[in-house]
């Protein structure tokens, strides 16, 4: 199943639906987002930014 998976990701057959897309600071909304029941798609929470070191 896996590798039907990356097949289909790698010809671009599957695309998935991004419906809401929330902060890493949203986390408690994105989960009472998705316990509704009533999501079609899929939520993604960003994840800050590493920071960098100064050089």
């Amino acid at each position: 199943m896996a590798a039907d998976l990356e097949r289909l990701l790698a010809s671009s057959a599957y695309r998935p639906v991004v419906v809401r897309t929330y902060g890493f600071d949203e986390l408690c909304a994105a989960h009472t987002h998705v316990d509704t029941g009533r999501k079609v798609g899929s939520v993604v929470a960003r994840a800050p930014q590493a920071k960098r070191a100064a050089t």
